[in-house]
């Protein structure tokens, strides 16, 4: 079983309006600060958890009754016959998916709590508590084989190395430990030892207690409830639920010459703890498809905090291997474009924004990223760039972007948008708007698909080469991108009236542009290219 869709409505500030996702093997959030992406991970792990009750500040603009309830629904699909087999699942799924719904509200002072099962394609074909209760769907999410672990941007990551449950060092350690141990003779042993036991538990085909003192006391109760209603008492001993209650709690401590528990090393050190953690989850085979249920999880939040450019590039490596190999589900979030890798998987970028009406929206492509008959060569291309220069992906970060040939035209831009006063009333002008340089105008098409799939607000300032045969080109970028783009007449060193040397090509546009400012011509050359950039009358 694995998760297919997220749905999350009314948690903290996602709304009434459905946030809805595809997660993937590996899915990565990515928007401004304060869009919602971290309460989508804090919406799963309670939909996780198993936990009937939310606190009311939880819920979207404090409105916590029925008719404004916190919604989390998940698809599960890649059913195997265990997962169909498990009575929560039978005869409960459509389309060959399970899918839950967990609905929590607050009638006066008592919180509700109620689940859902989709057996059918219209909204009104949902079957509420199949079964009887909640526990029977939540053993599937929750039991020990089901694997979450959730690790927070800024929580203290010493409880990463502690015994908890859920932390990562206990999800490694039962992994790669416990898995081993259950083999042992001894504990085979144990085993055995513990079922005769638990046997003792058991009634005979008769239906007598093997245990005389249990017949005995639910005789006795029998006896005494009789005198108030007719009714009888059973009991039933219910026995552990796997061998391993009995294995050991496990801690981790760091000895860098002085031995400290987890929380007395750096935050640094904390998070390459966590690194190597995962890079270890990462080359063990796990026995996900052994039990029913969704097998393991990773969430983790803004994994590049705390760590230098490389170790961000060996953290999205792990995330990534981890997800390819099939063993875990894999959903982060990011701030960081080395986490993005559109040459994996652009379907597995989701970008959350929230507008005026502060109505958050996950948008996400499922189609092919490029088109035309060149499609592939786009993709290899963006792949080439992305290789070279990651910090292309700022665009996906960005409140509006201005795509441009090549550094030249990047550095060039912004310096006269500044001479030109595009800055001095509003600052921040300078970081709304990302210049991104292509490095060659054959590549500004795939860029132009790339913000297209992904709803990021662009413009295109290009050469039009007139009579040369990137002159195609052009004409191709007017079709993808309709009044987003605007053409030097010729080329941008012809604008600016003067011919580029092999010396050094930025140098040499950022002295001309000096030189027609103190001439007081910049304006009249480029001064409605910067308007068009910015979006602003010049001065």
């Amino acid at each position: 079983m694995k998760i297919e869709k997220v749905t999350v409505k009314n948690f903290k500030g996602l709304g009434p309006k459905a946030v809805t996702f595809a997660w993937k093997d590996i899915t990565v959030l990515i928007g401004e600060n304060n869009v919602g992406k971290s309460s989508i991970l804090a919406a799963l792990g309670i939909y996780f958890s198993g936990t009937k009750t939310i606190d009311r500040s939880l819920y979207y603009k404090n409105q916590s009754d029925e008719s404004n309830a916190i919604e989390i629904t998940c698809v599960f699909s890649a059913l195997t016959d265990l997962d169909k087999a498990h009575k929560a699942v039978t005869s409960n799924t459509y389309d060959d998916r399970w899918t839950l719904r967990k609905k929590y509200w607050w009638s006066e002072t008592e919180s509700d709590f109620k689940y859902s099962v989709k057996t059918g394609s219209t909204e009104t074909d949902w079957k509420e508590n199949p079964g009887g209760a909640a526990p029977i769907a939540d053993n599937l999410l929750i039991e020990p084989q089901s694997n979450l672990i959730t690790i927070e941007a800024v929580k203290d990551a010493s409880t990463e190395g502690s015994a908890g449950a859920k932390s990562a060092f206990g999800q490694l350690f039962k992994l790669m430990v416990e898995a081993a141990l259950v083999e042992k003779q001894e504990v085979k042993d144990l085993s055995a030892a513990v079922s005769k036991v638990l046997a003792l538990y058991e009634k005979d085909t008769s239906g007598n207690h093997a245990i005389t003192e249990i017949a005995d006391l639910e005789r006795q109760l029998t006896e005494k409830l009789s005198r108030v209603i007719s009714a009888k008492t059973t009991i039933t001993a219910a026995p552990p639920k796997s061998i391993e209650s009995v294995f050991p709690i496990p801690s981790l401590q760091v000895d860098d010459g002085y031995l400290t528990g987890i929380a007395g090393q750096g935050q640094g050190l904390q998070r390459s703890l966590i690194l190597c953690l995962l890079e270890l989850l990462a080359s063990k085979k796990t026995n996900r498809q052994k039990y029913p249920g969704v097998g393991n999880i990773l969430m983790i939040e803004e994994p590049e905090i705390y760590m230098h450019p490389q170790m961000q590039r060996k953290m999205a490596d792990v995330l990534y291997d981890l997800a390819e190999k099939g063993e875990f589900q894999v959903l982060c979030t990011t701030h960081s474009p080395i986490f993005i890798r559109l040459d994996k998987s652009h379907r597995a970028l989701v970008r959350v924004v929230k507008d005026a009406n502060w109505e958050v929206t996950a948008i996400q492509t499922t189609n092919e990223l490029f088109s035309g008959s060149d499609a592939e060569d786009k993709k290899k291309r963006m792949n080439m760039l992305y290789n070279f220069d990651p910090a292309v992906n700022e665009m996906f970060f960005a409140r509006r972007v201005l795509l441009v040939e090549g550094k030249t035209e990047r550095v060039s831009l912004e310096k006269a948008a500044e001479l030109l006063g595009v800055f001095d009333e509003n600052p921040e002008r300078r970081r709304e708007l990302t210049l991104v340089s292509c490095d060659s105008i054959d590549n500004i098409p795939a860029f132009v698909e790339v913000l297209n799939h992904f709803g990021i607000e662009y413009f295109v300032i290009y050469d039009k080469d007139v009579g040369k045969p990137t002159e195609r080109v052009g004409k191709e970028i007017e079709v993808l991108a309709p009044g987003k783009a605007k053409g030097f007449p010729q080329d941008f060193e012809a604008t600016l009236g003067y011919t580029a040397s092999d010396r050094d090509k930025v140098s040499e546009a950022l002295e001309q542009i000096e030189t027609l400012h103190k001439s007081g011509k910049l304006k009249e050359l480029i001064g409605e290219f910067i308007s068009f950039a910015y979006g602003v009358t010049l001065p």
